[in-house]
């Protein structure tokens, strides 16, 4: 069985993989090593001697790296939104223009 500190190591490293996924938009793999982040913690859970667990998180920096995890999902929801103003933007500009243009322009050109 693994012991705590191996457990939260896992964590520790999947967490850094997260922080360096989402940085890099990889939605893919951030599914894939959020799911395997879960399993640790499932694994955490089970043990029954978790008087260690505050000394090792502290001794691991893992509430800073999770920390990192926030801040960078907060920086990609804030450019997921940019993005989608954007292109509200851009549909509402071009439906202006389809909108605004005159139906007979095309037989203006139709020689009698």
């Amino acid at each position: 069985m693994i012991n705590l500190y191996n457990l939260l190591n896992i964590y520790k490293e999947l967490s850094i993989d997260i922080i360096n996924a989402i940085n890099n938009e990889n939605v893919d793999l951030l599914d894939e090593l959020l799911d395997k982040r879960q399993l640790i913690i499932n694994e955490i859970e089970k043990i029954e001697d978790k008087s260690q667990i505050k000394n090792i998180i502290n001794e691991l920096n893992i509430l800073k790296i999770d920390e990192k995890i926030n801040n960078a999902i907060i920086e990609l929801k804030q450019k997921i939104k940019e993005n989608i103003k954007k292109v509200k933007e851009q549909r509402s500009v071009n439906n202006r223009y389809k909108i605004n243009e005159p139906i007979d322009s095309v037989y203006v050109h139709i020689k009698y």
